[in-house]
Protein backbone atom coordinates (compact mmCIF):
# COMPACT_ATOMS: atom_id res chain seq x y z
CA UNK A 1 0.00 0.00 0.00
CA UNK A 2 1.34 3.41 -0.98
CA UNK A 3 0.80 6.38 1.29
CA UNK A 4 0.12 9.61 -0.54
CA UNK A 5 1.76 12.69 0.97
CA UNK A 6 -0.48 15.72 0.98
CA UNK A 7 0.27 19.37 1.39
CA UNK A 8 -2.69 21.11 2.99
CA UNK A 9 -3.17 24.73 2.02
CA UNK A 10 -5.36 27.41 3.50
CA UNK A 11 -6.18 30.64 1.67
CA UNK A 12 -5.83 33.67 3.94
CA UNK A 13 -8.09 36.61 3.12
CA UNK A 14 -8.63 40.06 4.59
CA UNK A 15 -11.81 41.91 3.68
CA UNK A 16 -12.24 39.58 0.71
CA UNK A 17 -8.72 40.12 -0.66
CA UNK A 18 -6.32 37.20 -0.93
CA UNK A 19 -3.35 37.85 1.35
CA UNK A 20 -1.60 34.54 0.75
CA UNK A 21 -1.58 30.84 1.48
CA UNK A 22 -0.65 28.96 4.64
CA UNK A 23 0.85 25.55 3.84
CA UNK A 24 1.09 22.56 6.16
CA UNK A 25 3.55 19.89 4.98
CA UNK A 26 3.48 16.16 5.83
CA UNK A 27 6.69 16.46 7.89
CA UNK A 28 5.04 19.02 10.20
CA UNK A 29 6.65 22.10 8.65
CA UNK A 30 4.50 25.12 7.89
CA UNK A 31 5.01 28.07 5.55
CA UNK A 32 3.19 31.23 4.54
CA UNK A 33 3.46 32.65 1.03
CA UNK A 34 2.16 36.14 0.28
CA UNK A 35 0.08 36.56 -2.87
CA UNK A 36 1.58 38.81 -5.55
CA UNK A 37 -1.71 40.74 -5.70
CA UNK A 38 -1.44 41.49 -1.98
CA UNK A 39 2.14 42.72 -2.18
CA UNK A 40 1.13 45.05 -5.02
CA UNK A 41 -1.36 46.86 -2.73
CA UNK A 42 -0.53 49.60 -0.25
CA UNK A 43 -1.67 47.23 2.52
CA UNK A 44 0.95 44.69 1.54
CA UNK A 45 3.73 47.28 1.70
CA UNK A 46 2.68 49.29 4.75
CA UNK A 47 4.90 49.96 7.74
CA UNK A 48 2.57 47.97 9.96
CA UNK A 49 4.37 45.17 11.78
CA UNK A 50 2.26 42.35 13.14
CA UNK A 51 3.73 39.79 15.49
CA UNK A 52 1.60 36.72 16.00
CA UNK A 53 1.89 33.13 17.01
CA UNK A 54 -0.62 30.53 16.02
CA UNK A 55 -1.18 26.83 16.12
CA UNK A 56 -3.07 25.38 13.22
CA UNK A 57 -4.46 21.91 12.82
CA UNK A 58 -5.50 20.63 9.43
Amino acid sequence: MVRVSRINSLNVLMNGFLVGQWHNFPNGATAFQYADEWLATSWGTSDLIVVATATASF
